[in-house]
This record gives C-alpha cells, sequence and structure tokens, in this order.
C-alpha cells in the first residue's frame, strides 16, 4: 500500500524554532503550518481519513518521496558550476515529518528510505509537496 498526499510547501527550519531561555521551542510560523497542513491534507485527500490501522505500525520502517515544487529555482553560476539558491529541501522535511505524524500516524523515526527531490512549480501553481510513503517490506 502507499499512500499519496498533497501539500503546502513547508517553511524553511530556519524559521522554524526558536530559542527560549535554555530550551528550543516551535515558533509560530511552524504552529500556524502544523495546523494548516492537517486542514489542507484532510479536505484535499480524504483517502487519508481512511488509511487502515495497521499501515501505522510503530514497528515497521518505512519509505518516503518527497517531492518540493517551488515557484522559482534561482541559479547563480560560479565558473563551472551552477547553485540553485535558498530552496533546501532537507531542512524543510524535518517539519514535513513532524506534520506527517500527526496527520497519518506514521513516526518520522520509522523513515528508513528518504527521497527528496526538488522541482520548478508550473507557472501560476502555488508552492507545494506531494509525498508518497510505503511500508518497506520485511526481509
Amino acid at each position: 500500500m502507499i499512500v499519496g498526499l498533497r501539500a503546502p510547501m513547508p517553511p524553511s527550519s530556519n524559521n522554524a524554532y526558536r530559542a527560549v531561555g535554555n530550551h528550543v521551542t516551535r515558533s509560530e510560523e511552524n504552529n500556524l503550518y502544523r495546523r494548516r497542513f492537517a486542514r489542507v491534507v484532510q479536505e484535499a485527500n480524504p483517502h487519508l481519513l481512511t488509511v487502515p490501522d495497521e499501515f501505522c505500525d510503530k514497528r515497521a520502517a518505512y519509505g518516503v518521496v518527497a517531492a518540493f515544487y517551488f515557484a522559482a529555482l534561482r541559479r547563480k553560476t560560479q565558473g563551472k558550476y551552477t547553485i540553485y539558491l535558498k530552496e533546501d529541501i532537507d531542512n524543510r522535511f524535518k517539519i514535513l515529518g513532524d506534520c506527517l505524524k500527526e496527520v497519518i500516524g506514521v513516526d518520522d523515526a520509522n523513515f528508513f528510505d528518504v527521497r527528496l527531490l526538488k522541482y520548478q512549480a508550473d507557472a501560476g501553481e502555488e508552492p507545494h509537496v506531494e509525498v508518497f510513503i510505503r511500508k518497506l517490506e520485511e526481509e
């Protein structure tokens, strides 16, 4: 079984946490995104409300593919190399993983095969992420 969903683009983790005294807590931007994620995902992906309980196994390993669609991929050339600017996906995935746990019930600690992809969204399309999760077969 593969569970797929489309969700708004998560914020960068650079803006998702803040230091308060001796500990780190979620920023307001992070909290707003988590609420929006839950609402949008459940409205746009009603099939998630019927994910079988056996899919959400705390002892299982999962594979995840997350495709991030940005409004524009900005590039800069330095010699023979092309550098893409300000579109980190690894730090956005942490927030996405936490949200998936809250909505689907699969803990990101159980993600053993993770593939992150970066694309430019079509003209006029909102930045978003498409996620596919599957339970890995036991060997």
